[in-house]
């Protein structure tokens, strides 16, 4: 799996947990993402054990990016408990994943999130993934974060 696909597959599952729990908080257990994102390692191949390290790795750094570009808020994150705690949608974050894509779907990017992260469609979740990123919705949410921070 490359990296982008890695992203693809972290972000699939963290805003599919966060839009199913909403509006309540979720808590993270990052070594249990790591099953959800990527097959177990062989500790026997060294290879395979450091890439285990490399998911550990890029599941806090996405977390550290959705908290910085305004989709989502944490409570604690910590790389060495690696754990990401009292995490929720900051309101752009859940506006995005509640809009209905315009003439492409009845169902919100929330919806069509959690349904492509249970199937393991990785096509799909990339296409997904990159609506839900794309850089109008990124600068609206930078936007309302500029905005709180300045209250």
């Amino acid at each position: 799996m490359d990296n982008i696909d890695l992203f693809n597959k972290t972000v699939g599952v963290i805003f599919s947990d966060l839009y199913e729990a909403h509006p309540l908080p979720v808590n993270f257990d990052i070594p249990c993402m790591e099953s959800r994102i990527a097959s177990k390692p062989d500790k026997q191949n060294p290879e395979e054990f450091n890439y285990a390290f490399d998911v550990a790795d890029q599941c806090f750094y996405t977390f550290d990016f959705l908290q910085r570009t305004g989709f989502i808020e944490c409570g604690r994150l910590d790389l060495q408990l690696r754990a990401a705690e009292d995490v929720k949608f900051t309101l752009s974050g859940y506006n995005v994943l509640s809009d209905v894509p315009f003439g492409e779907s009845t169902k919100s990017l929330g919806e069509e999130l959690a349904e492509v992260v249970k199937e393991g469609a990785k096509g799909r979740l990339k296409e997904v993934v990159g609506k839900v990123l794309q850089p109008s919705n990124a600068v609206m949410a930078m936007e309302a974060l500029k905005t709180y921070f300045a209250q």
